[in-house]
């Protein structure tokens, strides 16, 4: 047994709509304790007013749905203050990102990239090359180019929020408010993606689901602590993500086959993999 619940829901208000719940939970207590107070009071207070503003909306008769992983009107509030957070991350460092792009272009500041894990011509011909191959095999699979232009920046800023949140906070674990392929379809709707379009969507899902999926919040985390030999380790995380990927691959099909993936992990073997489908076809 158990000497102890790790997790117990408190109940403070029971009727409707002032209905209020508290799960206390001992591995977010600890993991609280460990960032910054400012970060710790802000979560504490945007989840105080998305609580009023269900309760408000509640009294009208009118609810806002947590509907987990298919997304809910909650999370797409939080997906705008998402994209504001980007946007104004990204023009607070307009003076930075001016210079490295006219170092990347060669037009001056040839130094300014000095230090860093690559050069800036490199990151900057990784991310374009990358976009366009994604974007172009988006419209290929059937999803048109202006959907998957759209997907594509909101995947990017997506993965840059996750990122930087994860690398200034040292939270371990972070999924996006609202996942892409939702906010695409309650922009665009449904309709106008066809099924070859919302199939495509829903097989998005499998790589940008949550932080897992993305390399950028464990490699800024490893860029921040080292100080010396930058380079090297940036090279030697581009190895270790190839053959991570080859053996993980291998290993996930190898022991599918060998023990039967319906009788490994329920969620990665089971539900997981049915939701990308479910979703294109509801």
């Amino acid at each position: 047994g158990h000497f102890f619940r790790l997790r117990e829901n408190i109940v403070f208000v029971e009727n409707s709509p002032w209905r209020l719940s508290l799960y206390v939970e001992v591995v977010v207590i600890g993991l609280v304790f460990l960032i910054p107070n400012r970060v710790a009071f802000t979560v504490w207070f945007v989840t105080l007013l998305s609580w009023f503003t269900q309760a408000v909306m509640s009294s009208y008769n009118l609810r806002l749905r947590d509907e987990g992983v298919f997304g809910s009107e909650m999370n797409h509030l939080a997906l705008g203050g998402t994209i504001v957070f980007v946007a104004s991350s990204l023009w607070l460092s307009r003076a930075h990102l001016r210079r490295a792009l006219r170092c990347a272009l060669g037009r001056g500041e040839r130094e300014y990239d000095r230090g860093e894990p690559s050069s800036y011509r490199t990151a900057f011909l990784v991310v374009v090359v990358g976009c366009v191959v994604g974007v172009v095999w988006l419209a290929v699979m059937g999803l048109g180019v202006v959907h998957s232009l759209a997907l594509m920046f909101i995947t990017l800023a997506v993965y840059y929020a996750m990122a930087r949140v994860v690398a200034q906070c040292g939270l371990p674990m972070l999924s996006p408010p609202v996942y892409p392929h939702h906010f695409m379809a309650t922009v665009f709707g449904p309709g106008s993606f066809g099924s070859r379009g919302a199939a495509v969507l829903g097989s998005h899902m499998g790589w940008q689901f949550d932080m897992r999926n993305s390399v950028m919040s464990g490699s800024g985390h490893g860029m921040y602590l080292v100080r010396r030999r930058r380079g090297g380790l940036f090279w030697a995380m581009l190895l270790g993500l190839v053959v991570s990927y080859v053996a993980a691959c291998a290993c996930a099909v190898w022991m599918g086959y060998e023990h039967g993936a319906s009788n490994m992990d329920p969620w990665f073997y089971g539900n997981f993999p049915r939701l990308p489908w479910l979703w294109a076809r509801g």
